[in-house]
């Protein structure tokens, strides 16, 4: 969330269609490659739906020590911007597909084309619908609470829990679900966010990084 709350949105404009590509069809090759590598290697340990699960963990990337690194060298800020995004974005699809494949190994959950897509639509689409949600109830709250600095503060660090905790509980994806969130509140935070205090959410959601 504080990754894209605080995010030039300019910028990550102009690279979306690269962060896409390579969270999504990127992510998704990554797994099935490595899920054929380990099966095949070690058929012993892994079939198809433990090797998938296995193949989305090591998908999942973690960028945070390459992004410092990139920040104090000054590098160039679209790259900065492509990695940034894909590692959110990519959490997220590879949670979904690493939760499909745990329910087919080790809860019986039906894996046909159909019970695919429905749990596809159920983890993307209903967890950008439900961050939209969260938007729309955080904007009025903000716009009527935007004179009161502590509420503000309060009120952003609050919000992506909230949203994040209602996803898990409704079995969609939070990580998903904080993108449009998190995305839509940095969109219209000139409306609420003075200076000083864009510093101090800066302050704040490092401390809890």
């Amino acid at each position: 969330f504080a990754e894209l709350f605080h995010t030039d949105l300019y910028m990550f404009r102009r690279v979306l269609g690269q962060t896409l590509v390579l969270a999504f069809p990127g992510m998704l090759i990554s797994a099935v490659l490595m899920c054929a590598f380990v099966v095949y290697l070690l058929p012993q340990y892994f079939d198809w739906n433990t090797g998938m699960m296995f193949g989305a963990m090591l998908a999942a990337t973690d960028p945070v020590a390459v992004l410092a690194g990139m920040k104090e060298l000054a590098a160039d800020p679209r790259l900065t911007a492509v990695i940034s995004g894909e590692s959110i974005m990519n959490d997220g699809s590879a949670l979904v597909l690493f939760t499909l494949f745990y329910g087919a190994a080790f809860e019986a959950r039906d894996c046909t084309a159909g019970a695919v897509a429905e749990f596809a639509v159920v983890q993307t689409l209903g967890a950008v619908a439900l961050g939209l949600c969260f938007l729309l109830v955080a904007l009025l709250i903000l716009h009527l609470c935007r004179k009161e600095l502590s509420v503000v503060l309060t009120f952003i660090i609050t919000i992506p829990f909230t949203c994040f905790s209602a996803a898990t509980l409704l079995n969609t994806s939070g990580v998903l679900a904080l993108i449009p969130l998190s995305l839509g509140l940095r969109l219209f935070s000139r409306n609420f966010l003075v200076d000083h205090l864009e510093e101090a959410s800066h302050t704040v959601w490092e401390l809890i990084e």
